[in-house]
């Protein structure tokens, strides 16, 4: 099932990573540009025209503005100078050099007029509108040039009359396609509400913006398309922002190969359409990070994001779109009050290096989410990642989560980091799954490890599981089924809820339950008849509960289990297969004869019929 959010593509073609390949069914939902391009086929340049990525100027032909603190004067024709106030109301190349205390530049050109703006060295202030305000073009770009400083700078009150209710709002407004290009610096502080606000297709190309705003800090409408650019926002509110219009695929915000930094009260970027992170370095603190959990309000299952209706009082995510979020490269670092990554459709990680400190979910998707690859470090959250359909085909992943590490089975109300209500959350559906088809995954949860209000199928990696002391939870938890057919399992946890995977498994699975907990740091092995090594594993928490899966467990063969001891060769998570083991005390033998092999009681079926060693 697709979810039903605008502007989605139901084609959707197969991926393949590796050895690892996502069906129709488990790739995602796909958001569509103006061009009709699917988001995964879209990129900077796609989306770029010559004209943006040219930054090249000369002052033959160009009209040169000069800014003298009170006064401007232009040198010729298609703009006009009154006091501190320029007016440009033609095509062309202006140059811009000075400095205004209290002055303002207006753009009023034809709507098939292009006019480029460079800024060679300019301070300007206006204390009581925009002060680059752009009325009408139909495209202005404004050049920074090489190795130059320049400022925007608004009032903290502007004085809009009663018919300028859609007036300025921001010290450079923009109701045209707006442009920034060039090596040169811009520096924009938003005093009355917004830093940058174009009403149309914002780009930001190999250019330097720093941006402070009193609400939200850079808006572009309909698109905001950065490519190589650095970035540095500061916001009251929200810091990257693109709501979108009646323009089929607006709302798309693109970075690619950028290097972004923002600390916001609010969304570190919030897209009404999709938000695409290619090759890009992005740190964010939102919220003022996961410290400071705050009550985000109710985001069900299904809800329908609009940006109209979140206000940025109760949203502080790192990153949101409603569509789409596609993270392909670079590294990524977040320190979020609300969920750190959160799209109302679809995730898809291509790969990335990803640290992540949430309030709340580290990655939630309300359809599906898919891990290619990277490596995914998520020191804190409530959640690690969820979504109703998850599929990890690759990368390195590590969870540390207050409650579940993956979910498919909805979020707890009033039960995030610091009890902020309103949770993520799901019903139940035998749509809802975990897939896993490579990577290594290593989580610890003070809830249950994997939590899936539907089926698992394992058919390669590496699931390594530290879960919950509480019996009302488990390691390993799932409604309709636990099919293993390739990869290796240690879940260690509490015996109340103890799972294994089911007996339609063709991978032998061992669930251990002792009469009592063991201390954090106890080495449980399993050696064959001939006293190899099979599998060992060093829960990090105390538990009285292990699930050990893999391929040398064998039908029909005769293995003893034994608690301490050590064993060398023992990856970072605790586990060996195989390796050299002394010590420990023997504490039980057992002959698997059925794909589940139970040792100890469990309260719940522990994954179907099996070998049964009270």
């Amino acid at each position: 099932m697709l979810c039903s959010c605008a502007a989605m593509n139901a084609a959707q073609p197969s991926a393949t990573t590796g050895a690892s390949t996502l069906s129709e069914s488990e790739s995602s939902s796909q958001s569509t540009s103006s061009s009709g391009q699917t988001s995964s086929a879209l990129s900077a340049d796609s989306e770029l025209s010559s004209s943006d990525t040219d930054a090249s100027w000369s002052e033959q032909g160009a009209c040169i503005i000069t800014l003298n603190n009170t006064t401007a004067t232009v040198s010729s024709t298609g703009a006009a100078a009154s006091g501190g106030k320029v007016t440009v109301t033609k095509a062309g190349t202006y140059i811009v050099r000075g400095s205004l205390g209290n002055g303002q530049i207006i753009v009023s050109a034809g709507s098939r007029d292009d006019v480029r703006l460079v800024f060679d060295g300019v301070s300007l202030t206006c204390k009581n509108s925009a002060a680059l305000e752009v009325l009408s073009c139909d495209k202005l770009i404004l050049t920074l040039a090489k190795g130059t400083s320049n400022t925007l700078t608004d009032g903290s009150d502007y004085s809009l009359s009663q018919a300028e209710e859609d007036g300025p709002d921001a010290a450079l407004f923009s109701k045209s396609d707006l442009t920034v290009n060039g090596s040169g610096a811009l520096i924009v502080k938003g005093l009355y509400q917004n830093a940058v606000n174009c009403k149309d297709s914002l780009k930001l190309v190999s250019c330097t913006l720093t941006a402070e705003a009193e609400n939200d800090a850079v808006k572009g409408k309909d698109c905001i398309i950065a490519k190589g650019a650095v970035i540095k926002v500061t916001a009251v509110s929200d810091a990257l922002e693109s709501s979108g219009s009646t323009k089929s695929g607006s709302g798309l915000i693109i970075l690619e190969q950028c290097r972004v930094t923002v600390s916001a009260g609010g969304d570190g970027i919030q897209a009404a359409g999709a938000a695409l992170l290619t090759g890009t370095d992005f740190t964010a603190v939102t919220g003022g990070g996961s410290a400071n959990s705050i009550n985000a309000g109710s985001n069900q299952f299904g809800g329908g994001y609009t940006a109209s209706t979140q206000t940025d009082a109760v949203s502080a995510k790192a990153i949101k779109a409603q569509t789409e979020i596609v993270i392909n490269g670079g590294s990524i670092s977040i320190d979020s009050a609300d969920d750190a990554i959160h799209s109302d459709c679809a995730v898809v990680i291509e790969s990335g290096n990803i640290n992540i400190d949430s309030g709340d979910d580290a990655v939630h998707a309300d359809d599906t989410l898919t891990v290619k690859n990277g490596a995914i470090s998520i020191k804190q959250c409530y959640e690690g990642l969820e979504s109703m359909k998850l599929t990890i085909a690759g990368g390195i992943i590590d969870i540390t989560a207050d409650d579940d590490g993956l979910n498919a089975a909805g979020g707890n109300d009033s039960s995030s980091l610091g009890g902020r209500p309103g949770q993520n959350s799901f019903s139940s559906s035998s749509e809802q799954y975990l897939k896993i088809s490579g990577g290594r995954i290593s989580i610890d949860a003070g809830g249950d490890g994997i939590d899936i209000n539907g089926s698992v199928t394992m058919t390669a990696g590496t699931l390594t599981v530290n879960g919950p002391l509480s019996d009302g939870n488990g390691a390993l938890d799932y409604d309709t089924g636990f099919q293993m057919t390739g990869g290796t399992i240690a879940a260690a946890g509490s015996a109340g809820m103890a799972m294994a995977p089911d007996t339609t498994s063709s991978i032998c699975s061992v669930l251990i339950n002792f009469d009592s907990a063991l201390a954090a740091g106890t080495t449980v092995r399993i050696q064959d008849e001939n006293g190899k090594t099979v599998i060992a594993f060093t829960p990090v928490k105390q538990f009285q509960s292990l699930a050990l899966s893999c391929s040398a467990l064998k039908n029909g063969q005769t293995y003893t289990v034994y608690t301490g001891g050590t064993v060398s060769g023992a990856d970072a998570q605790g586990l060996c297969l195989g390796g050299t083991a002394s010590g420990g005390t023997e504490t039980e033998t057992f002959t698997v004869e059925s794909a589940v092999t139970t040792i100890g009681k469990s309260s719940i079926n522990p994954g179907g019929p099996g070998g049964w060693h009270p």
